[in-house]
């Protein structure tokens, strides 16, 4: 099992490299393991999106026009 934290998945340098991967000719194992990633990642990348911006709509300072601080 792999274990990653979440500024290794942000960064763009993983991202980029799982694409690389994406686009070499693999085996199906490989294919299924690798599709299996994405998944986990792009699951933990769009929880983290969601609590990220709750976080700012819950702490960050209104303006008069409504926009945020």
């Amino acid at each position: 099992m792999v274990t990653l934290k979440l500024r290794e998945l942000m960064d763009n340098n993983f991202l980029s490299a799982l694409k690389s991967i994406n686009n070499q000719p693999l085996s199906a194992l490989q294919s299924w393991t690798l599709v299996q990633l994405q998944k986990k990642v792009n699951e933990q990348l769009t929880t983290f999106e969601k609590v990220r911006l709750e976080s700012i709509k819950k702490f960050a300072l209104l303006k008069e026009d409504g926009n945020l601080e």
